[in-house]
């Protein structure tokens, strides 16, 4: 009987240590309610693994932020389209936000029930928080329905399967975000990369991936990258492929697209190579005019080849294939397009 007291007595300092404040709703505007700010927080393990998953029927915004304290502080309030205070009330209620440990980290739960009460109607619920965990965290994702705003230091992000706008920063060791028709924006990264979009946006900068590969996909949406190192495996369609200050490192990286206009500005390629294909559309690439590699271009009939600001030796002139090479040669620059479309090449 004594143990039992304690355990019990244990769990409620356990329950009170992790919430703070009460529950208050307020009208903030017309059909729109809101809670006061609440507070969980608690311990994180040294290894560091943060895993948040939310309900399908919930929506909102996680901004997540690195600090030196080893807590997991969690800051969040509910926002409720309701067509009065008396339903946003009941709303509130049946939306239940938990933070539990585990023996290697910390789960943050963003619960409501299925079907919630304003399921087939214009109202909702939401929540946006502010997540603060270690530096070095590993962040694991399943919350279909948030925009997420995450700064790091942080070794691993992982977001698999999205309809929310993601803006990632400083990641070091594996970033993995599947979104749909929202903005991927990805800065300061290395390691792994996977970033998948469609009928949206992805922008990159300041890219390193050493030897691991970096795979960008979208379709109907643009990729835009400045300030990209390592191995790059990038595909598009019926959207703007922009690369600028490239650096390869590799012979496995390739830009694949489909009506996808093209434009690539390389710094340099270190005993690496390229691969470029496109439909019906341009190739255009800017390249150093020291650069020492072995190029070969192919066009469809109607396609143009066009090459200037380079001292170049012919291997293989055809009407639609142009093969040379610049200083020493070696590295390969392999472009080719099917349908419509032209291949142009400049040094600077």
């Amino acid at each position: 009987m004594k143990n039992i007291k304690y355990m019990a007595a244990a769990l409620l300092i356990l329950v009170f240590t992790h919430i703070v404040g009460a529950e208050e709703v307020k009208k903030i505007g017309k059909g729109r309610f809101g809670t006061n700010e609440m507070k969980l927080s608690a311990p994180v393990p040294s290894e560091k693994n943060i895993s948040i998953s939310s309900a399908e029927n919930l929506s909102g915004k996680l901004v997540i932020l690195a600090t030196e304290s080893n807590q997991a502080t969690f800051s969040f309030i509910k926002m409720l389209k309701a067509t009065s205070q008396s339903e946003a009330i009941e709303y509130a209620k049946v939306i239940n936000v938990a933070l539990e440990e585990t023996s290697d980290g910390i789960n943050i739960l963003l619960q409501a029930p299925n079907p919630a009460p304003w399921s087939g109607t214009d109202n909702s619920g939401v929540i946006n928080g502010e997540l603060q965990i270690p530096i070095d965290s590993k962040i694991f994702i399943d919350a279909q329905y948030f925009d997420l705003n995450i700064s790091g230091p942080f070794k691993v992000v992982e977001n698999k399967s999205s309809f929310g706008r993601a803006e990632v920063e400083n990641i070091t060791e594996l970033l993995y975000l599947a979104t749909s028709n929202q903005d991927i924006i990805a800065s300061n990264i290395s390691g792994e990369i996977n970033l998948t979009t469609s009928h949206a946006d992805i922008k990159v900068t300041d890219v390193i991936t050493s030897g691991q590969l970096a795979s960008i996909v979208n379709e109907n949406g643009g990729i835009t990258g400045e300030n990209l190192s390592g191995v790059f495996d990038i595909k598009n369609s019926f959207g703007r492929i922009r690369l600028s200050d490239l650096t390869l490192v590799s012979e496995r990286s390739r830009i694949l697209g489909s009506y996808s206009p093209i434009n690539l500005r390389i710094n340099s390629i270190n005993n690496a190579g390229l691969t470029v294909r496109n439909t019906n559309e341009d190739i255009k690439i800017f390249v150093p005019k020291s650069l020492a590699a072995e190029f070969s271009l192919r066009v469809d009939n109607n396609g143009e080849i066009d090459v200037e600001g380079l001292e170049i030796k012919p291997m293989l002139v055809e009407n639609s294939r142009l093969d040379f090479e610049t200083g020493a040669g070696g590295q390969k620059i392999r472009m080719s397009i099917r349908g419509e479309g032209n291949i142009s090449v400049r040094g600077n």
